[in-house]
């Protein structure tokens, strides 16, 4: 149903070289002219299939190919890099894993191995992490929508520096953490707190930076 979907709308996903992000050459190669293949990647986003129909577990299927399709019914894109595909789908699903299922398609539909195998799970914890940060975000915004209807992105933003938010209690650990390496990256706001100044990653500094990998949005 997914997939006939896909076709319906022309909708191409396909994995591309690019070098500032990859630090080995690769093949192109269009995802959705393999069928097996674009099969397996909607599946990743589906919760586990369901052995009682009807059931608890079955509802939660059917409620993730409905969000699926509400997704891609939705997006007026139909040109889509693979990399950008799992994290706008990953973000609009509020999913919270990147594991070694999707992992061993990409890899094995590239033809990779030993390093490559490497430098992608490597990318892949990355992107994980970006996801992680989003995911915050995504949910101080349902906060704010939920109660006041606004929200401060900028200096009045909570500080997506806060190991708190991503479940860290210790700040070396947060600092040697992929979702720290990746805000440290990110400009920086001066507030005003007790009359002192402080630097802190905004909502809008992280979502405006170009410095990561889903690239920087605009407009905000």
């Amino acid at each position: 149903e997914l997939v006939q979907l896909v076709k319906d709308k022309n909708i191409d996903i396909s994995i591309k070289y690019d070098p500032r992000k990859d630090s080995e050459v690769f093949a192109n190669r269009v995802i959705t002219d393999d069928i097996e293949l674009l099969k397996k990647i909607l599946a990743y986003f589906l919760p586990e299939d369901a052995i009682l129909k009807g059931g608890h577990y079955d509802n939660q299927l059917q409620n993730g190919i409905k969000r699926v399709k509400e997704f891609l019914e939705s997006s007026p894109n139909t040109q889509w890099e693979l990399r950008a595909f799992m994290a706008v789908m990953h973000f609009s699903l509020t999913a919270d894993r990147i594991d070694d299922d999707i992992l061993k398609v990409i890899v094995d539909s590239m033809n990779h191995h030993g390093d490559a195998r490497s430098k992608l799970r490597e990318e892949l914890a990355e992107l994980t992490a970006e996801l992680k940060i989003y995911s915050v975000i995504q949910a101080e915004i349902n906060k704010h929508l939920s109660s006041s209807g606004t929200i401060n992105i900028h200096d009045k933003s909570i500080n997506l520096m806060d190991k708190n938010l991503y479940g860290y209690t210790d700040e070396e650990i947060f600092k040697a953490s992929a979702e720290y390496k990746i805000l440290e990256k990110m400009p920086q706001t001066t507030i005003q707190v007790d009359g002192s100044e402080k630097k802190i990653v905004s909502i809008k500094d992280f979502l405006g930076s170009e410095n990561k990998r889903t690239g920087a949005l605009g407009n905000l």
